[in-house]
Order: C-alpha cells, then structure tokens, then sequence
C-alpha cells in the first residue's frame, strides 16, 4: 500500500529541509560561483526520484527593484503521479543589472536533456560573465508550487 499525498507531501518537505541545511551550510556569503555552483551540483548528486534541476539566469523585478538572476533550482514532486506541485529549492545569485547582463535570459530544465546539466551551466555564457563580476547576495530558500 502505498503512502497517501500528505504523507508523501511531509517526506518530501523533510528532504528538502535536510537539502536546505547542507546548502546554507555550505555556501558561504563571499564564495566564488565556481564553488556555489559545486555546491548545488554535490547537493543534486543524492539522487531523488522525479526532481528535476532548472537552470535560469535573467534580470527580474522583485519587490526591492530589478536584479539580474544567476539562479539554479532542483524541484521534487509531492506526489508519485507528479501533478505539478512541487517543492523548490533555490540558490538565487543575485548581481546590479546592467545592459550587459540584461543580454543573459535563460531557463534549461534537466528533463529530456542530453547532456549533463553542469556542463551546460559551466560552459553557458551567462556563467562566464557572472563568474568574472561581484554578486550583491545569495539567497537560499525553499517554496511549494
């Protein structure tokens, strides 16, 4: 018998907790992206079934003003028939946008891809760019769709 949708709902969210710690502890405020980036990857090596990694850089509006967005999240489905709510863990880096970053606008999800996602991210231009350039913070979270 397998477990019903809100049992299945609170492992996912523990896992995710415990995901969410290692990334907090581990990726420190002056980092390099290089590491940040190692970090994420070394988190996305425990594997789960049905999460998915999403790459998207790009500059967004938040509250506070416009950012430009170095952003890697690996999503995991609430249910075992993946209806589309997930939890997410995000690791946003965030940088002063400027009309050279304004160029970089991008979202790659893992699923169908055939190649290995940190190879994309390492060799993207967006990573060459924001790699060379000071970020302002990094945020850490996690959300629910």
């Amino acid at each position: 018998m397998s477990p019903g949708p809100g049992k299945h709902r609170e492992e996912t969210r523990n896992e995710c907790s415990r995901f969410l710690e290692y990334l907090k502890s581990s990726i420190t405020p002056a980092m390099a992206l290089t590491d940040i980036v190692r970090v994420f990857e070394t988190m996305c090596w425990e594997p789960v079934e049905n999460s998915l990694i999403l790459f998207e850089t790009g500059t967004f509006c938040p509250a506070g003003g416009p950012l430009f967005y170095f952003s890697l999240t690996r999503q995991f489905p609430h249910s075992e028939d993946e209806d589309e709510d997930y939890a997410q863990i995000h690791v946003d880096v965030q940088y002063e946008p400027t009309e050279e970053n304004r160029a970089f606008r991008e979202a790659m999800l893992s699923e169908g891809f055939q190649r290995d996602i940190f190879e994309y991210i390492r060799a993207s231009r967006a990573f060459a760019y924001a790699q060379s350039r000071e970020y302002l913070r990094v945020e850490i979270y996690m959300d629910e769709t």
